[in-house]
């Protein structure tokens, strides 16, 4: 059984995986350039908003993992608590690469964008929180690839800590 860390996100450690969408201050625009990778021809931009369920403090089992090999996902939190990021990048043969296996915990107000193709656990949030999630999708069905791991990982809080 694998063991991982939790770490407070920023954005060079999240930069291989995607991006941190995070207002900076003073006035203008902050574009958010990976949230809208080319998808596949085929594919339409979609915006939806999911109500995540907090969850209680304690280790995270992860059984399976997701990515989104056509499209970037993006996921803006409307207010709440903080959430917890859990990725990994692909392997050479195209499965996750558990080396890579990385969980952040994301600060209240901050949103991620993965980037197609970067494997990751459900988006867990610390407390109730709405989320506006944008990617592109197609008709065909073929847009969510799951992958059940063998052995479960387990993220932990900072430094092996069990509380998250």
């Amino acid at each position: 059984m694998m063991r991982i860390g939790l770490t407070q996100i920023d954005s060079a450690a999240f930069a291989p995986f995607g991006e941190i969408i995070a207002y900076g201050a003073g006035a203008g625009r902050h574009p958010v350039e990976a949230a809208f990778q080319p998808p596949a021809a085929d594919h339409a931009p979609r915006m939806w908003i999911n109500r995540l369920a907090g969850s209680a403090a304690g280790e995270i089992v992860v059984r399976q993992l997701e990515q989104h090999p056509h499209s970037a996902q993006s996921f803006v939190p409307l207010g709440g608590g903080g959430l917890i990021a859990i990725v990994c990048p692909p392997s050479e043969t195209g499965g996750p690469d558990p080396a890579g296996l990385r969980a952040f915990r994301v600060p209240p107000r901050i949103g991620i964008v993965y980037r197609a193709g970067v494997w990751h656990h459900g988006l867990i949030a610390m407390a109730d929180v709405d989320v506006v999630v944008v990617m592109s999708l197609s008709e065909r069905g073929d847009d969510t690839v799951l992958y059940d791991l063998r052995d479960p990982w387990i993220v932990t809080g900072r430094d092996g800590n069990p509380s998250i």
